[in-house]
Order: C-alpha cells, then sequence, then structure tokens
C-alpha cells in the first residue's frame, strides 16, 4: 500500500505549504527524522507543493503529527491544509506530476528533476524500498514518455519561464535594465537564462558561494558577487528576481525601504519565486516597488497553451497504461507468499515420495540424483501456468484465495 499526504496548488493556499517548508532547514535531516517516525517515505517539495510518499497503510493521525513534529506546523493546521491519498490513487496523482499534468504551468519539465531528486534524496537519507523505488521509477519513466509521446510540453514554460515573461512584458527595454538574480541554484539558473534569452544583457548573479554565483553568470554573459552585496545591487538594479532555498525571508521591509531611498523614485520590479517565500509580501507597500509572488504568476496566459491542452487525454492514457503495470506488479508482489507456499507444498510431497523410492527400490546415488532432476522437473511444468496465472494479477486476490483453499496452504 502507498499512502500520499499532501498539498499543493490545487487545494492549499501558498502560504500554508510556505509555512510547512519554512519548517525544514535540511532536507535531508527531515528525511530521516520522517523514516524514523513512518518507516520508508520520500518528501517531494517544489514551489507550489508539499507532498509525503509513505510506503504501507500510514493511519492519517500519525502522518500528521509526524509532518507536524519535524516542520513545527501545529497538528490542526496540517489537517486543515493537507490532504490524504491511497493505493492506486496515491500513484496516479504522483504520475500526474511526474508527468506536468499537475504542474501550476501545464506541461513544464522542471517537475520531473524534482520527483527524480526527490527519490534520489530518500535513497542518500535511506529511507526508501522496493515499492517506493517502483513507484518513482514508474513515475519518471511515465513523465519521460508523455513529453517524448505528445505535445504537452511543446513551449511549456516553467515558473523561471513565465517569470522571465512577464518581466519582459513589464520591462520593455529589458536588454537595457539593470537585472539582478538572488540564487545560483537550479531555479536561479533557469531564471537568468531565461531572462538572457528575454534580451537581458546586464545580469547580476548574488549567491552565498560567489564561485557558484559567478559559474551561473558566466552562462549569461553576466558577473557574480556574494550575497552581502544585496542591499547595494537593490538600490542600482532596475528588476530583481529572487530564487534562493532559503527558509526565511532574505528581503524584509525594512531593508527595501532604506533601498528605496537611495534610488531617486526609480521603480524597482520586484519578483519572488522562491518557496518559502524570500521576500516580506509587505514590501508591495513601498513606493516605487511593484512586486509579485508566485501566486501572482498562476494565471499567466501562455502561448500554446491550447495546443498542449489538446495533448491531455493522450498524456493521460499513458499514466493509465504505466498504472496497469504497477498494478499486474503490485498485484504479482500481494501473491507472493501463496506462491511461496504452493512450491513448497509440492516440493514437500515430491522429496517425500523420492525417499520413499529411494528406500523401497535401493537405488544408488546416481539413480538417485536423477530421479530427483526427473521429479523436480514434473513439478515445475505443473505449477508453471498455476503460478502464471497468480502473477497475472488481473484477479490475484481471488485465485489467490482459491489457491490457498485448494490446497489447504498456509500463508503466514
Amino acid at each position: 500500500m502507498l499512502t500520499m499526504l499532501g498539498g499543493n496548488h490545487h487545494n492549499t493556499s501558498f502560504s500554508a505549504i510556505e509555512r510547512l517548508q519554512s519548517g525544514i532547514a535540511d532536507p535531508a535531516t527531515t528525511l530521516e527524522a520522517l523514516g524514523q517516525r513512518l518507516g520508508p517515505v520520500v518528501l517531494l517539495q517544489t514551489c507550489n507543493r508539499f507532498e509525503l510518499y509513505v510506503s504501507g497503510a500510514a493511519a492519517a493521525d500519525r502522518l500528521i503529527s509526524a509532518v507536524s513534529e519535524v516542520t513545527g506546523v501545529a497538528a490542526e493546521d496540517v489537517a486543515t491544509d493537507l490532504w490524504l491519498s491511497r493505493g492506486v490513487e496515491a500513484a496516479e496523482h504522483l504520475y500526474a506530476v511526474a508527468s506536468g499534468i499537475d504542474s501550476l504551468s501545464l506541461g513544464e519539465y522542471e517537475v520531473l528533476g524534482q520527483v527524480r531528486g526527490a527519490f534520489s534524496l530518500a535513497v542518500s537519507a535511506g529511507t526508501d524500498d522496493e515499492l517506493l523505488a517502483r513507484v518513482f521509477h514508474g513515475a519518471v519513466r511515465t513523465g519521460r514518455r508523455i513529453r517524448a509521446e505528445t505535445a504537452i510540453s511543446r513551449n511549456a514554460l516553467s515558473i523561471s519561464s513565465i517569470a522571465a515573461t512577464q518581466a519582459a512584458q513589464a520591462l520593455p527595454a529589458l536588454e537595457d535594465s539593470a537585472v539582478l538574480v538572488v540564487g545560483a541554484g537550479e531555479a536561479g539558473r533557469l531564471t537568468a537564462r531565461a531572462l538572457h534569452e528575454h534580451g537581458a544583457r546586464d545580469i547580476t548573479i548574488l549567491n552565498r558561494t560567489v564561485e557558484r554565483a559567478w559559474q551561473v553568470a558566466s552562462t549569461v554573459e553576466g558577473r557574480g558577487a556574494a550575497l552581502d552585496n544585496l542591499p547595494a545591487e537593490l538600490a542600482r538594479v532596475d528588476l530583481a528576481v529572487s530564487a534562493t532555498a532559503s527558509t526565511s525571508h532574505i528581503i524584509d521591509a525594512e531593508l527595501l525601504a532604506e533601498t528605496v531611498g537611495r534610488r531617486s523614485g526609480r521603480q524597482l520590479l520586484m519578483i519572488d519565486i522562491a518557496m518559502p517565500r524570500d521576500v516580506d509580501p509587505s514590501v508591495v507597500d513601498l513606493p516605487s516597488v511593484r512586486y509579485w509572488g508566485i501566486e501572482d504568476l498562476r494565471n499567466t496566459s501562455e502561448r500554446n497553451a491550447g495546443q498542449r491542452a489538446a495533448a491531455l487525454p493522450e498524456a493521460r492514457a499513458i499514466v493509465s497504461e504505466e498504472l496497469e503495470k504497477l498494478e499486474r506488479w503490485w498485484s504479482a508482489r500481494d501473491v507472493i507468499p501463496t506462491i511461496k507456499a504452493l512450491t513448497d507444498h509440492a516440493d514437500a510431497i515430491r522429496e517425500a515420495q523420492v525417499e520413499r523410492a529411494t528406500r523401497k527400490m535401493s537405488l544408488s546415488p546416481d539413480d538417485r540424483e536423477q530421479i530427483d532432476l526427473m521429479t523436480r522437473s514434473i513439478v515445475k511444468q505443473l505449477l508453471h501456468e498455476p503460478i502464471a496465472a497468480l502473477r497475472d494479477g488481473r484477479a490475484a486476490d481471488a485465485d489467490s484465495d482459491a489457491v490457498r483453499k485448494l490446497f489447504r496452504l498456509s500463508c503466514a
């Protein structure tokens, strides 16, 4: 059984997701803590989702308690903000996430890497198991198939790309504007690239590690600098996009108010695509500051959105096809105890009869070995079709029950 407790842009507010993610300073440490409480688990976090995948039929109150303990969010708030899903329904949701079907921007690519990264982190933290491996590998395979076989990702925009597109529309002379990207992680790198593709030429990357800032800056003909330069850069630039992995605000109203006073009335466009948010939303009240958060980018109109939406039926058909494979594996996995009991039962009868024939016929060791091989082959051939039917999975539970009753098997 697979259990999922989660929230995303469809059913949970951005502020609720932000509260949960703010309580996770180190994902690996958090995973280890969750693993101690829940057993095998994967934590999937993106800019608009917080989802926990657990191996087993974990009780809702146990999951809620664990999330509350590791994030510091009150249990009653967790129960309100998150929803529970089990079995194939939980797997179907993950497959849709990996495929971009469930994304804020239909068909976007980034989430596939995030799903893969979430499972890789679980492997590193030692919180994975066979079930989670099968489900997550299947989700990644499904995501790749859908992007290769359908048009759902054609001209799709990630949050980073949406931010760049909106910035280009708000600043028609983007090529003459001074641009700041705060954060040199994956989101910062993609944002810098998207802004450069939209014409930005004066791009500065700030990061705690200056070397990393310069690495990203070199890909967009920009320059890198330490995060300590943030106040000076905010006073200089026309556009600032923040995309760090900080668990708290790195740009508050006080810092920006001091900066505004040095800008001589020039307008600053501030875009925050981090989750949790890097920028205190109250900066929107400051004069000459225009602020957009992720929620403000939600309703961005995209080119060719209709074309991608038209691919949804085909994409969902692939999800169904891949889910059927998972269900067959699931069913086959559930009948393994029955198959083992059946083969053990048959082999016990075979061994008893071979031993009886050996004593009665005074067989030589060579003759006994030949009879042993022959009877093993007979048993294997006799059980081949019944075992294949059990593994087929179409009626696994009913078939398994029938076999246990017919042969009076104990599968304890």
